[in-house]
């Protein structure tokens, strides 16, 4: 193997962060907006995945948009705290940017905060995960299907406070 060869292959091993083969980010910014992501330490989850095909199948009506385009969805644990300001934050939803999508075999990360989230119960889990699959937003035009971040909907909360309690995320409730 040559020099330059060897010298490339090393800078694009340091510029990939690779789950299970496959390269979810590349660079500084691989998710719009989010360049901390890269920065904490994160691997794909079964447990969060299963639990979101099964919301995906129970609740199809409420997501049939997803169901029915065919969006690429990470789902990634970490092993860090995250919070803004004085609040926690439990989850994020990741729209991964065109400029790297060539390197990347998924549209979204959903990311949950594991210690955050460690007395959670599945009820919980399962209600945050929900929430976080109302931020994919999906729209069809005449060049294709177009993804991007929905912002937080007033309905949707609603929704969830009628359905789980004004206090769903308190782990002493």
């Amino acid at each position: 193997m040559s020099t330059c060869y060897n010298n490339s292959v090393e800078k694009r091993k340091k510029r990939f962060i690779l789950f299970h083969n496959y390269p979810l980010c590349c660079g500084r910014h691989t998710v719009t907006g989010a360049a901390p992501f890269l920065y904490k330490k994160m691997r794909k989850s079964r447990k969060y995945s299963a639990i979101a095909r099964r919301i995906l199948r129970e609740r199809s009506e409420e997501f049939a948009d997803i169901l029915d385009s065919g969006v690429r969805i990470a789902y990634l644990e970490s092993d860090q705290e995250k919070r803004r300001g004085r609040k926690t934050i439990y989850g994020e939803c990741h729209r991964v940017d065109a400029d790297y999508a060539w390197c990347c075999p998924y549209d979204f990360f959903i990311t949950i905060y594991e210690p955050n989230v460690e007395e959670f119960t599945p009820a919980q889990l399962e209600t945050l995960i929900r929430h976080e699959l109302h931020h994919i937003g999906i729209s069809y035009t005449n060049a294709g299907i177009k993804y991007f971040i929905m912002p937080h909907d007033i309905e949707e909360f609603w929704q969830i406070i009628d359905e789980c309690g004004l206090d769903w995320s308190d782990v002493d409730a």
